[in-house]
């Protein structure tokens, strides 16, 4: 069972949407074709769709995760695996 805690301070690393980085090899591409994550509060418009999701952190995973349990056919592309399990 889990475990419950009282803290003072709390910390939420949310990040700044206009500093989101985005490589300059993808900035000749139309916005209506290419989206940061944190531009979305639903991801309802990407349902049946082909989808590529750039990257492999966590959170981008999970988005491809959500994407695929919405009926969206996604591709993950990223240049190298991070921390492979042992």
């Amino acid at each position: 069972m889990g475990k419950s805690y009282l803290h003072s301070r709390l910390v939420v690393a949310v990040g700044i949407y206009q500093f989101c980085p985005c490589p300059s090899t993808l900035s000749a591409i139309p916005g209506d074709f290419m989206s940061h994550n944190s531009a979305h509060s639903s991801l309802e418009a990407f349902r049946c769709r082909d989808i590529a999701v750039l990257g492999a952190g966590a959170p981008l995973l999970d988005l491809a995760a959500l994407l695929h349990e919405g009926d969206a056919s996604v591709h993950v592309i990223a240049r190298r695996i991070r921390n492979p399990l042992p």
